[in-house]
């Protein structure tokens, strides 16, 4: 329904013709591009798949319920390289080198800046976050959803390399062979290990899995990356982070009276601290993010 209604929004902006249209020319690109979507499916399904085969429906319940956690958060991260694709293609297509450099390392700032106070949340309060989306029964997931918290940062890349570096750059086939990889080594993790470990095996092969992928990408599309991937003021997102733990990790065993309570103040007070200390150092996205919040309510203000 809603590509229904988007669909009426294009037609008034677009002309739609079908004549003229060359469908061999685009008949490559477009295959590369499903088949590097089929992969990418294959080993972000099969995992839940090859658990059913292998164990009990209840490890199945584990694992999906961490994957579910995990995707709310992701919704929002990989989104951003959607939006951006139009603007990334654009700056390649007229060899705008600054600007898209310039544009790839805000990006990159912003993954940093939403998913590390994310892990730390996951990985220290995964005790609370289990009992509030599954209960007492789900409290086994508690260990795989520390290690799957780290899936946010590591898709959060994934998606980056793939839209805004490699498809902004008409290089299909390349992202089509890094899928491959991750499929690979995604079904291979999960054959080995699943037996031994149950829902900690992919777990842990989902996160290894997008770590392949990122190392493919990396390599087979260095010719593209002239931006820096890491920055001086990277560090800032880190001690933030590590910061947030600390304060967490000290008053967690303060707050006993329930794990709702424990949860809401550990990572509220876990979140002002690492918005503080980047706020300290001037930190490029909050400061952005402070000065619209700012413009717009002075905007209202003045309407009013």
């Amino acid at each position: 329904i809603i590509n229904i209604i988007n669909l009426t929004f294009v037609l008034k902006r677009v002309k739609v013709a079908f004549r003229g249209i060359n469908l061999k020319k685009y008949a490559k690109p477009v295959g590369m591009i499903f088949l590097a979507g089929l992969l990418n499916s294959l080993y972000n399904k099969m995992d839940v798949v090859l658990l059913g085969f292998m164990t009990e429906d209840k490890y199945v319940g584990y694992y999906s319920m961490n994957r579910r956690i995990t995707a709310l958060i992701l919704a929002v991260v990989t989104s951003l390289g959607t939006v951006l694709i139009p603007r990334m293609s654009y700056y390649v297509n007229n060899k705008m080198k600054d600007e898209y450099n310039n544009l790839a390392e805000r990006s990159l700032s912003f993954i940093y800046f939403a998913t590390i106070p994310v892990i730390v949340i996951l990985f220290i309060l995964s005790d609370e976050i289990v009992l509030l989306f599954g209960g007492e029964k789900f409290m086994p997931a508690s260990f795989s959803l520390k290690i799957i918290a780290f899936q946010v940062i590591v898709t959060g890349l994934t998606a980056f390399f793939s839209t805004q570096v490699i498809l902004a750059h008409n290089d299909e086939k390349s992202l089509m062979l890094s899928n491959l990889v991750g499929a690979v080594v995604n079904v291979s993790l999960n054959l080995l290990f699943i037996g031994k470990f149950y829902h900690a095996a992919p777990s842990a092969a989902i996160v290894i899995s997008e770590c392949s992928v990122i190392a493919t990408m990396l390599f087979l599309a260095r010719k593209y990356i002239h931006f820096r991937i890491i920055k001086p003021a990277t560090l800032n997102y880190v001690v933030a982070g590590a910061l947030m733990a600390g304060i967490i990790l000290f008053i967690k065993p303060m707050l006993s009276i329930n794990y709702i309570y424990v949860l809401l103040a550990a990572s509220t007070t876990g979140t002002v601290v690492y918005l503080s200390y980047l706020l300290a150092v001037r930190e490029e996205n909050l400061t952005v993010i402070i000065k619209t919040f700012r413009k717009k309510l002075l905007t209202k203000g003045g309407e009013a």
